[in-house]
């Protein structure tokens, strides 16, 4: 295996370990947090934070921009590049941070006073909640290019400890307010800012010590500025198209069929985003090497680093999707005291979209680092877009709910296709052996893997024996499958001696001649 492999599978592991914990905690701390704000309170946090919330699509472009050059100039090997890309970053993040407060104190203020239906006498706990976010936002701005350096060395077990720490932080001053006898909303909201000043200062120390570039100068670079905000703005376009998208499909789902199948989609969303969680951990871990190994006109290795990622993202997202796929009303009925409607069918259709998207997450990796992100940002809003006038249609015609599922898929398994042929005309990336090697192999591997383990499942009535029968038939099918049909001869051959060194450490057999 070679070092950036090595590093590769390192990183992949400490963002597993810190995706598993902190998904645990964050379970368990909206419980205590429940419990200790009540139900009031806990909603008006929720509203202010849907607020705030709603301008991290701007600071997201602008974070996403930050981490692009910083990570493209480590791949050049040019420190003074490097540090002024930094100081640039510190810059735009700065004025976004400036404009944010702007634009909530005018918008959030007037949304809590005129449209928020608050509970009576709780307007002044929620302006000074919203105060606390805001404050909380802008250091979150402020450390992201901090945050960004870390993430393009590739230290992701530090990453992974920030991000462990934050969370368990966040647990603690959920204990604190239980104990509190004053409003506890207020002294929550103020808790979460010293917990931002605690991570920012982290990632900020962290950084200034461990990276040469990690120093401001005072110097301005308008045409690297002026760059990044078209970069950044492109790729806002894009992404303010998926969230309108997204809560579009919320407001026709409500509109045409009531809250009740609403809740039926959070419950969707609330599974798949956990196991989203995992394949984007894995997607980091290839990020910073696509993007340096392009930045070094390197564009054979990061070819063949882009089809690995979406092959292992699409092995890695059958291992779940297959047993959770055929066990959804198990899973539901462990899981929840009171099902929704076709809850079992949203999750299972969910989990499909998921595959699609995850499939192209390394190919638009690969977009953002060639930089040329105009085309693709107008493609993909103006076909993605499409999902929200077709469910539109198909429920004016009495069509049913969960067809927006079936929608949603086939638009966005077509895109996958587009992002291959902007590749195309960007870098000269062969598509076709792309669609050889990766897409049909991977399309293979998903039909067949289901085939053992759905077939057990007829013939075991639901029970947590059977739940285990097929989460562990589901593994060992999907694993042997992806093997012999979706690996490369390579990457079975690095397989392979993986497993010789795990066999020899751990069951030490000696053979007598």
């Amino acid at each position: 295996m070679t070092p950036d492999n090595r590093r590769i599978a390192k990183n992949t592991i400490a963002l597993y370990i810190r995706t598993f914990i902190t998904l645990c905690i964050n379970v368990y701390t909206s419980r205590v947090l429940l419990e200790a704000l009540g139900i009031d309170n806990y909603g008006i946090f929720n509203v202010v934070g849907s607020v705030v919330a709603f301008s991290t699509i701007l600071s997201g472009s602008m974070s996403s921009a930050c981490s692009r050059y910083i990570t493209y100039a480590l791949g050049e090997n040019n420190l003074t590049r490097q540090i002024t890309v930094f100081t640039t970053s510190v810059n735009a993040m700065a004025f976004i941070a400036v404009l944010m407060v702007i634009v909530l104190e005018i918008g959030g203020i007037w949304f809590l006073n005129s449209a928020a239906n608050l509970p009576p006498g709780r307007l002044q706990a929620a302006q000074w909640v919203l105060q606390c976010s805001i404050i909380s936002t802008m250091l979150s701005l402020l450390a992201s290019p901090s945050q960004a350096c870390i993430i393009a060395h590739e230290k992701m077990s530090v990453y992974a400890y920030l991000g462990i720490l934050e969370v368990c932080l966040k647990l603690g001053i959920c204990f604190l307010v239980i104990g509190y006898g004053g409003d506890r909303l207020i002294f929550y909201a103020t808790l979460l800012i010293a917990v931002s000043i605690t991570m920012a200062l982290f990632n900020i120390l962290y950084s200034r010590i461990k990276f040469p570039e990690a120093r401001y100068s005072s110097k301005w670079n308008w045409r690297l500025l002026k760059e990044m905000a078209s970069f950044s703005g492109w790729t806002l376009f894009s992404n303010t198209t998926w969230v309108l998208t997204n809560q579009g499909a919320s407001m026709l789902i409500n509109h045409f069929f009531g809250v009740i199948y609403n809740a039926t989609l959070g419950i969707a969303n609330m599974v798949t985003g956990s196991a989203q969680a995992f394949v984007n951990n894995f997607t980091m871990s290839f990020t910073p090497q696509i993007t340096k190994t392009y930045a070094a006109g390197e564009n054979q290795k990061c070819f063949t680093l882009v089809n690995r990622a979406a092959r292992f993202t699409w092995i890695l997202v059958l291992l779940f999707m297959v047993p959770l796929t055929i066990e959804a009303p198990m899973v539901l009925k462990i899981w929840l005291v009171e099902v929704p409607p076709m809850a079992a069918l949203f999750i299972r259709l969910s989990l499909f979209v998921n595959l699609a998207i995850s499939l192209g997450q390394p190919y638009l990796t690969l977009i953002l680092a060639t930089g040329k992100v105009k085309k693709y940002s107008i493609a993909v809003s103006i076909y993605g877009s499409l999902v929200f006038p077709i469910t539109w249609i198909i429920y004016w015609c009495g069509g049913p709910v969960w067809l927006y599922y079936v929608v949603f898929m086939t638009i966005y398994y077509l895109l996958n296709f587009l992002r291959l042929s902007i590749l195309r005309q960007n870098c000269d990336f062969p598509w076709m052996n792309t669609i050889k090697n990766v897409y049909l192999p991977c399309i293979a591997t998903m039909a067949l893997a289901f085939i053992v383990p759905l077939f057990i499942s007829f013939f075991i009535p639901e029970s947590w024996f059977r739940l285990l029968v097929v989460v562990s038939l589901s593994f060992i099918s999907t694993s042997v499958i992806a093997y012999w049909i979706t690996l490369t001869s390579y990457e079975k051959e690095v397989c392979r001696q993986k497993l010789s060194a795990l066999c020899l450490r751990y069951i030490p057999i000696r053979l007598s001649n």
